[in-house]
């Protein structure tokens, strides 16, 4: 299984037999997410870049990863200063990871509302999010608070999370 994101802002869950399971469509709202595409034969993370809601460039990053690797465990500050464990979370829901160079910026901004959108106006039983950034616990505190978000926000000041699961830092 494996996850793939459009620039609409929909996520879905490909499953080992090729179903196509969307679990967050923003679609309605016309908020862009992050875009990323995965080449599995080459395992390659194409990853775009935005500026002021534009695509800017594309950058291919040699994946660390590949389809159907295990997601690397980790813990990390929330924006509590509580510790948040990967393992503890397991065995549930889907768990939609996502990273964000900061906190309080325009697009970053604009993708965690859609989030906190899409969680507030479904009944989400399928996936729980986590966005992680470099940011520290109180600056995601004050980011939860500012635009009412409604999932975890866990600090990775040093990038070590990111770098665990292939995303550029």
């Amino acid at each position: 299984n494996y996850f793939t994101s459009d620039w609409k802002g929909r996520i879905t869950l490909i499953t080992a037999e090729g179903e196509g399971i969307t679990l967050l469509d923003t679609t309605d709202r016309k908020i862009n997410a992050a875009d990323f595409d995965y080449l599995p034969e080459k395992k390659l993370l194409i990853v775009p870049t935005f500026y002021d809601n534009r695509l800017v460039a594309y950058k291919a990053v040699k994946a660390e990863r590949s389809v159907g690797d295990k997601a690397p465990l980790f813990k990390a500050l929330d924006q509590d200063g509580n510790m948040w464990s990967l393992r503890d979370h397991l065995g549930g829901k889907y768990i939609v990871v996502y990273f964000y160079p900061a906190a309080m910026t325009g697009g970053c901004t604009k993708q965690a509302c859609s989030y906190r959108d899409y969680i507030k106006d479904t009944e989400n039983t399928l996936f729980e999010v986590v966005g992680i950034s470099g940011d520290n616990p109180e600056g995601l505190k004050h980011f939860q608070q500012a635009e009412v978000l409604n999932f975890t926000l866990l600090s990775d000041p040093g990038g070590t999370i990111a770098k665990a699961f292939g995303v550029p830092v």
